[in-house]
């Protein structure tokens, strides 16, 4: 395989990951169930808005 087409797996890959941590991101209750968190707070609540909203743009970029 030539390396243009490894790169091109390896940001597919990381748009497929960005957008299920982004998705998991803006569901709390996900969040919990996957990575075990029961204590969200407010401000806890809009990190991860901004953090899901950041993320979710990357997963757009990477595969254009």
């Amino acid at each position: 395989m030539k390396a243009r087409n490894w790169l091109r797996v390896a940001f597919l890959l990381g748009a497929i990951v960005d957008g299920v941590v982004a998705f998991l991101m803006f569901i709390p209750p996900l969040a919990k169930l996957f990575w075990g968190f029961s204590h969200f707070t407010r401000e806890y609540r809009f990190a991860l808005g901004i953090g899901g909203s950041l993320m979710l743009g990357w997963t757009l970029l990477l595969p254009g």
